[in-house]
């Protein structure tokens, strides 16, 4: 029986220079038109005491505000600008209801992000099957990874998309020299697709296909004897601490701040993607010999908790729980856990008791009653 499930995709953005101006036109659009409705809020605020934060009604501040003020906006497409405004409705109700602070203006040095609404028509494949994002009307760019993520399914339906940069690190001279300096920036989409999932009933399966996974600090073990070790990050790491203690002597918003932040955001781009690579071959490794994964419901929030305790009841070792907690959110429990399931079949059992009479136990889950378990799979059959 077939079900519909939601999976995310990044994929890289590729182009030329005019596709990487415009996207720069277009990132700074978004924040041009978030500064000003935010500053449009505050002064309301401060006029009645009160701010219409809807998205509704920032809909309409959006068309006065482009016929009055800003008609260049018209330059752009609605799809791909006004739902900026949908952030900062949110931004701002969780700041009413206290769950966050209060929303600032964006600046050119943040991380530049922007969403944007994805209509089946602005994602075009050509016949090669490579895909191609409208950024305008005659203006296309390539989605490098369409062919090998999203053409896997059959009938993908795209919800919604964010496009995000990321800023090159323009301190080396090299860099200066190049003539097209919008290339050094990477731009990438993250696409959220509703797609269609198999569930298989218990019969269908044979059980010599089944494998049980142990998920562990720094390595992932199998019912057939494998251990596969994830990521060794720890030169990057090294690397890392004394970017951040040469960023603490540098002074608050200065040039040189900026510089070193940028390096330590590569370095951690770097980490990132070195752990997501060898989480994503263990995946592919395990999902080659097996076709349904047994994994134990862990609750990693409760795990990773502090062991600080209060000042009435101070906790013990506490330096060595928080040590503990720092490693197993390095190995990405649930984003491995993701990446399986995008491969095979999966399901989660309770851990308890799961290492004691492994012998009688072993198979004792399949008396459960499958329509309970949290069975779902994101691979195209």
């Amino acid at each position: 029986m077939s079900v519909r499930t939601i999976v995310n995709f990044r994929c890289r953005l590729s182009g030329d220079k005019i596709d990487y101006r415009l996207l720069n036109e277009m990132s700074g659009a978004n924040r041009y038109l978030y500064n000003q409705a935010l500053n449009h809020l505050f002064k309301q605020y401060q006029e009645s005491g009160k701010c219409d934060y809807s998205y509704q009604d920032l809909g309409k501040w959006y068309t006065q505000h482009k016929k009055n003020e800003a008609i260049w906006l018209s330059d752009y497409s609605p799809a791909k600008t006004k739902l900026v405004l949908k952030d900062l409705s949110v931004a701002f109700k969780e700041y009413v209801k206290g769950q966050r602070g209060k929303p600032k203006f964006k600046s050119k040095r943040q991380k530049q992000s922007f969403p944007i609404t994805l209509y089946q028509k602005e994602i075009k494949e050509n016949e090669n099957g490579n895909g191609y994002l409208m950024l305008k009307r005659g203006i296309f760019i390539q989605i490098r990874g369409y062919k090998k993520q999203i053409c896997r399914y059959s009938k993908p339906r795209f919800l919604q998309g964010r496009i995000i940069k990321e800023i090159a690190d323009r301190s080396n001279p090299e860099n200066r020299k190049r003539q097209n300096k919008y290339k050094e920036n990477k731009w990438y989409l993250s696409i959220q697709c509703e797609v269609d999932a198999v569930e298989k009933q218990i019969g269908h399966i044979d059980i010599g296909n089944i494998v049980g996974i142990d998920r562990n600090v720094g390595q992932v073990a199998d019912s057939n004897g494998q251990i596969h070790f994830l990521a060794d990050t720890k030169k990057e790491e090294k690397r890392m601490k004394v970017l951040q203690r040469r960023r603490a002597k540098k002074q608050h918003g200065s040039n040189k701040a900026y510089k070193t932040n940028i390096l330590i955001a590569k370095k951690h781009k770097k980490i990132k993607n070195k752990r997501n690579d060898a989480l994503r071959k263990v995946c592919k490794k395990i999902s080659s010999n097996s076709d349904l994964a047994v994994l134990e419901d862990l609750k990693t929030k409760n795990m990773t908790r502090s062991a600080k305790g209060t000042m009435d009841n101070p906790g013990k070792n506490v330096k060595q729980k928080s040590g503990l907690n720092r490693v197993i959110l390095k190995t990405a429990w649930r984003r491995f856990e993701i990446y399986l399931g995008q491969k095979m079949l999966v399901i989660k059992i309770p851990p308890h008791y799961t290492k004691r009479d492994q012998r009688k136990r072993k198979w004792q889950w399949l008396s459960f009653d499958f329509k309970k378990r949290n069975l779902y799979s994101n691979k195209r059959i």
